[in-house]
């Protein structure tokens, strides 16, 4: 009885590890559109990288800005647990965040353009 025991925990703990192995969720494709040695901004799954027409970044007042083909009806600004730390709404072509509000990490910016539903996933990285 004991071996066959062991024999199930076994089992068991080798059909999970495939299954945590196997049961991965498909890669999420990013592209680098903006890096600098403070940050780096990604596009996620995304064929709309030429949204962005335009990316600074000033290491002097900590400010990123984005240029983008379309008007920006509102911003979203995700930290790295998925919380909400900024929705703003900003109706421009030109967006600018202050990279001092921010900690070091990694952050989801999600732009709703005009005319569009659904959000411009991107990937906002701040190394120092």
């Amino acid at each position: 009885m004991k071996t066959f025991t062991t024999l199930s925990f076994a089992l068991l703990f080798s059909s999970l590890s495939i299954f945590a192995h196997n049961g991965d969720p498909v890669p999420v494709k990013s592209t680098l559109l903006f890096e600098t040695s403070d940050i780096a901004l990604f596009a996620i799954d995304s064929n709309d990288e030429g949204l962005i027409s335009n990316a600074i970044y000033n290491a002097n007042n900590a400010f990123f800005t984005l240029e983008t083909m379309k008007s920006i009806q509102f911003v979203q600004i995700l930290n790295q647990d998925g919380e909400l730390e900024y929705q703003i709404p900003v109706e421009s072509k030109f967006l600018n965040i202050s990279m001092s509000d921010l900690l070091e990490g990694s952050y989801s910016v999600n732009l709703r353009f005009e005319g569009q539903e659904d959000y411009f996933a991107t990937r906002l990285v701040k190394k120092k």
